[in-house]
């Protein structure tokens, strides 16, 4: 367990990990009664960390899904890491997003969406006839 302090502290517990830090109230939510970090904060901890890629995008995937997070808002607030993780200097905090992302194996919503709008799209055009115009169109059109 690793718990963010605003000042240096020790503990005698072995699972217990302490990290000094300052939180902006924005960073801390509560779930089941005790303050915690958001999904947004707890991203940027672990990219700060250098956590492994793969595991930091099921993280984003997951918190996507649930509606913990909107991938712009953390977009903004990632994109210094991405030269961390192997991308060019002008990569975007989408493009590691996206890229962490790919390497959990998982997909985001938007990527979803858009697939489904595009197999939707293909079975359509595979199941409808095919539409000849008409010369008389194309002369109509034609200068």
């Amino acid at each position: 367990m690793e718990i963010t302090v605003p000042r240096r502290r020790t503990t005698n517990e072995p699972f217990v990990r302490l990290r000094t830090a300052s939180l902006e109230p924005a960073d801390i939510t509560v779930a089941d009664g005790l303050p915690v970090t958001t999904a947004a904060r707890t991203v940027i901890d672990l990219l700060q960390a250098k956590a492994d890629g793969g595991h930091i995008g099921g993280v984003i995937a997951e918190a996507e899904r649930r509606e913990l997070i909107t991938v712009d808002d953390l977009a903004e607030r990632v994109w210094p890491y991405a030269r961390k993780y192997g991308l060019e200097a002008t990569a975007t905090g989408r493009d590691l997003i996206d890229h962490l992302v790919a390497q959990a194996g998982e997909s985001l919503r938007r990527q979803e969406v858009d697939r489904a709008g595009q197999e939707g799209f293909d079975a359509a055009v595979v199941s409808s006839p095919v539409i000849q115009p008409s010369r008389r169109i194309s002369r109509a059109v034609a200068p």
